[in-house]
């Protein structure tokens, strides 16, 4: 099953957390020593031997108690919270994974190509992920009996493109380039690979984009003002919840209303 690796933030946390406990223990280790050791020099201090090997104790005793903490009792405390908001119902209904405003760089693209076989894109035109994830489609379009499938908005539909150019405060002429670039680009990664890229026109407005690997699925949000941003909502969920159910509906009425490009 595909799965998705945690974030950079999270195992930095977890590298200097296991650090620090390393070092702690390294200490309370040292305090229990000092406090059983018969060198003559603690003859004379016996308070602070003693001191010092309740000392140590108490560190070890912190340390096994934040390890337990970090490794049950965080996460208990988690879901008792999730079940008190009535959210964990609601998380394991949808299949939710995760949700972020950084679609660019947030998602463990990485991972989510590695694993994949088959990718269905829904978009307007996508340009900046294309760019950003190219050689990764190009290491899954050679897989063997991988399947890419590609929906664009028909740039032939004037009528679609004017829609779509005015929301997005954009020419509609070059809207129509930028998705006829879109085609182009997805069938020269698809060439002369092992796997097979498959480009068609969707003839309909676009609101928001599907991206959905094997089994799991990004529902990603369009923005309605005209200004520029880098903050794109989008929501990331697994086979068998059901936004996951929603995606895959909407791409196979997509598929059915889909055409070949001429």
């Amino acid at each position: 099953m595909t799965t998705v690796n945690p974030g950079p933030y999270r195992k930095v946390t977890g590298l200097w957390f296991a650090l620090f406990c390393l070092l702690f223990l390294a200490v309370g280790v040292s305090g229990i020593y000092v406090g059983e050791s018969t060198n003559g020099f603690w003859e004379g201090h016996k308070g602070a031997q003693t001191f010092i090997e309740n000392l140590g104790g108490f560190i070890v005793a912190a340390v096994v108690l934040g390890i337990v903490w970090e490794l049950v009792g965080k996460r208990a405390f988690l879901q008792e919270i999730l079940a008190t908001t009535g959210l964990a119902n609601d998380v394991e209904r949808t299949g939710l994974l995760g949700a972020g405003v950084d679609f660019t760089n947030s998602p463990n693209w990485g991972e989510l190509f590695r694993h994949a076989q088959r990718l269905d894109l829904f978009f307007i035109y996508g340009r900046t992920w294309r760019n950003t994830n190219r050689d990764r489609l190009a290491a899954l379009a050679s897989k063997r009996n991988a399947h890419i499938r590609v929906f664009l908005p028909n740039p032939d539909r004037v009528d679609l493109l004017r829609a779509m150019a005015e929301r997005m405060d954009m020419d509609a002429t070059e809207l129509g380039n930028r998705i006829r670039e879109a085609r182009a680009d997805f069938e020269q990664i698809g060439r002369t690979r092992r796997g097979s890229v498959e480009v068609r026109y969707y003839d309909g407005d676009i609101f928001y984009s599907f991206y959905k690997f094997d089994r799991i699925a990004l529902l990603v949000m369009t923005k309605h003002r005209r200004e520029r941003t880098q903050s794109i909502p989008y929501f990331l969920c697994r086979e068998g919840g059901t936004l996951f159910d929603f995606i895959k509906e909407e791409l196979e009425m997509i598929s059915r209303h889909a055409i070949q490009p001429p």
